[in-house]
């Protein structure tokens, strides 16, 4: 697992609310947090928005 992955799985495990990581082919693709919204976030926008 490269760095950017391992940094994503890190995060998400360590977020006191949890979070869901959705995977396709490998690779991480989409981001849920039930505790900010009912709809997951693309990688980018959960960059964007300050989640990860």
């Amino acid at each position: 697992m490269d760095y950017a992955k391992a940094t994503i799985v890190d995060t998400i495990r360590s977020r006191p609310r949890g979070g869901t990581i959705v995977w396709e082919g490998g690779e991480p693709v989409r981001l849920f947090f039930p505790d900010i919204s009912p709809h997951p976030f693309t990688i980018r926008q959960a960059v964007e928005a300050g989640h990860i």
